[in-house]
């Protein structure tokens, strides 16, 4: 968020912006990490470095007994790709996803939806049970794949002006996930 005279705006980024929406978000009994992104940014033509680091994802959630990764993706779409040559989901996004799972951290997707104004959580198991395991030649899921699946988590929003708000608490009900 971008301050103005003591008001918040939206950040021009609707990503970024959706990413501060859902930190703002996090009950104050949660604890939040948020993993940045390499310094190189955007502009790769003009710096100096010859490689950045990848986050492995966005960030992590954790309140007694569950910790959580996270990787946030908000789409004006019908759909998240995750092959192809610029895929919304990077493929070591996914497998560092995977890492956390087979480690018992309850790990997934934050996907949004600003369309159909709708947030989910899908796990990284459960989105792999849609896409690799089918062996699909598709290389995007859509909402409507996420809905249909009956895994995902709705997660509840509400408008505040301009900037939205999510409740979180869904995802740590008796530290177990609820559809």
């Amino acid at each position: 968020m971008l301050s103005l005279g003591g008001r918040r705006c939206a950040v021009a980024n609707v990503g970024k912006n959706f990413e501060q929406n859902f930190k703002d978000s996090v009950p104050k009994d949660v604890y939040y990490l948020r993993l940045h992104d390499s310094a190189i940014g955007f502009d790769t033509a003009h710096s100096t470095q010859r490689f950045a680091l990848k986050s492995p994802f966005d960030c992590m959630l954790y309140k007694l007994p569950v910790l959580y990764a996270l990787e946030l993706k908000s789409t004006s779409g019908k759909s998240v790709s995750y092959r192809g040559t610029s895929p919304m989901i990077k493929s070591h996004q996914i497998q560092k996803l995977r890492e956390a799972a087979c480690k018992g951290i309850k790990a997934g997707f934050i996907f949004n939806f600003r369309q159909s104004n709708r947030t989910y959580f899908l796990s990284v198991g459960d989105f792999d049970g849609l896409t690799d395991h089918q062996m699909r030649t598709k290389s995007s899921i859509s909402e409507l794949e996420i809905i249909n699946s009956g895994r995902a988590i709705l997660i509840p929003q509400t408008l505040k002006k301009v900037n939205w708000k999510y409740d979180l608490d869904v995802l740590f009900n008796r530290g177990q996930l609820t559809i």
